[in-house]
Parts: C-alpha cells; sequence; structure tokens
C-alpha cells in the first residue's frame, strides 16, 4: 500500500533520508518502509487506519476481492486460449502458461 505523505519543501530533505521517495506529484512511503517515522507527514486519517488492527471480516473481503480477480484473469485469458484444459496448471503460487 503507497501512503501518502503531506510533506512541505522545506523537510523534503529529512523525508528523503528516512527513505521516503517522491513519484513526481507527491512524497510517500515505499513498500517495506516503517510509517511511524513519517507520523507527522501521514494524514491523521490515515494513520489511524494504519493503527488499526484488521478484524476478520475485513480479511476476509481481501480475500475474496482476490479470488474474484484471479478467477476474472483466469477466464479472460481462457476465452484467448491461453490455457488448455478447464484450469491453469499450477506451479509455485504462479500459473504455467500452455500455448495451444
Amino acid at each position: 500500500m503507497k501512503i501518502i505523505l503531506n510533506v512541505p519543501y522545506e523537510e523534503k530533505d529529512l523525508v528523503k533520508a528516512l527513505h521516503g521517495r517522491w513519484d513526481g506529484k507527491s512524497w510517500y512511503i515505499p513498500e517495506g518502509v516503517d510509517y511511524h517515522p513519517f507520523r507527522k507527514w501521514i494524514d491523521p486519517k490515515t494513520y489511524q487506519s494504519l493503527e488499526a488492527p484488521l478484524n476478520i471480516d475485513d480479511l476476509l473481503l481481501q480475500y475474496k476481492k482476490r479470488s474474484l480477480l484471479r478467477s476474472a484473469h483466469f477466464k479472460q485469458l481462457s476465452s484467448l486460449g491461453m490455457f488448455a484444459g478447464s484450469s491453469p496448471a499450477k506451479t509455485t503460487n504462479r500459473y504455467l502458461l500452455i500455448s495451444t
């Protein structure tokens, strides 16, 4: 998840030193970087949502969304003749494409 930061120009060097990144439009925290040192520049509502623990309903909803996306992607590739048979051959969490 990309966390956008509200950084005044005068403080950009400090954010950069903390490994914040600039994408040409705004400062953000890249994946894998701890967001706690950036609290000063994170919108309070965003920070609160980062601190709130996920409940089981949120986790199930995220899983369901991912499953639907995978299903739609598989159907799209199948319609293009990218898979042989009714399901893709699986190899370590990645689908092996079989050309026909």
